[in-house]
């Protein structure tokens, strides 16, 4: 997708995956594996309740860009990230080129 020696990555899109007895939605996860993606470390410091917190997660880039909502999640590096903030879109004026730019944190809990 990105860079010819990329990770693989899986994107966890989430939806209706069928009915209960009782007519009830039922939600599951759609996964697709995503190959050649740009994956780095990333570190931000931040004030949480008057005390500094280091958060540490990952930025990944895909080419071509992908269509990102709040709750994809990503398996990378053998652990689950969310998605953290806005997706940057990018697209190219000179080269065409379209990228979407994420960053990434560890789900826990």
């Amino acid at each position: 997708m990105s860079g010819p020696f990329g990770e693989t990555v899986v994107h966890h899109t989430r939806g209706v995956t069928g009915q209960n007895s009782d007519g009830n939605d039922v939600y599951g996860d759609t996964n697709t594996t995503l190959t050649h993606v740009t994956l780095y470390p990333r570190e931000s410091l931040e004030l949480v309740q008057g005390q500094d917190t280091n958060v540490i997660g990952l930025t990944a880039v895909f080419k071509p860009a992908l269509t990102i909502v709040a709750t994809d999640e990503f398996t990378a590096r053998g652990a689950r990230w969310k998605v953290d903030g806005e997706p940057a879109q990018y697209h190219s004026s000179l080269t065409g080129t379209t990228l979407t730019k994420l960053n990434l944190t560890r789900v826990t809990g």
